[in-house]
């Protein structure tokens, strides 16, 4: 996915958060596929609203959310990721809730799912959701027959929840999108 973001729109900063091997891997091949742009990695600098603001891409890992300053991404995207317990989640949902300026996306499982939206409407009333659908994306298509059957298809299936800051939050506008994974 980002490859796709930085090829198609040149003025989206990419912000990712994962375990270090996969941080890695993404800056190996992004810093290939893009020589040219800006990159701030783990330990070079301090995660500082000057720093991002420099950075075209910024490759960190998941501890690192703890540092990111308030209100510094316009969206927030997740996918797949979603699998920690109720208390982690809650954690990563405050630091989602803090850092995000406009919007949150995730895109999981239906267990995940309802429970970040369970944890937003209990403790994050600055989101708020706008729209909820059933999501191909990321899913196998399974006929009746063959890997996994129905069950495999229904197993699957994933759900994408978009939430937006509520009106009464604030909500500032930069003029370089930043967004982070």
């Amino acid at each position: 996915m980002a490859y796709y973001l930085l090829r198609d729109r040149p003025k989206v900063a990419y912000l990712d958060f994962d375990n270090p091997e996969s941080i890695a891997l993404s800056s190996y091949y992004l810093m290939k596929a893009f020589p040219s742009l800006k990159f701030l990695l783990y330990g070079e600098e301090a995660l500082t609203k000057n720093a991002i603001a420099r950075a075209d891409v910024a490759l960190m890992p998941a501890f690192e959310l703890e540092s990111m300053p308030a209100e510094c991404v316009d969206l927030t995207f997740s996918s797949l990721s979603m699998t920690l317990s109720s208390d982690a989640m809650s954690r990563y949902l405050k630091n989602i809730d803090r850092m995000t300026q406009r919007g949150f996306l995730h895109i999981g499982k239906e267990q995940a799912s309802n429970l970040i939206s369970s944890l937003i409407g209990h403790g994050h009333a600055s989101l708020k959701l706008a729209e909820t659908r059933s999501s191909g994306w990321h899913s196998h298509k399974v006929s009746g027959a063959g890997v996994g059957g129905a069950a495999g298809l229904a197993a699957s299936t994933t759900f994408e929840h978009y939430y937006v800051r509520n009106a009464t939050a604030s909500t500032h506008l930069k003029s370089k999108h930043h967004g982070a994974g």
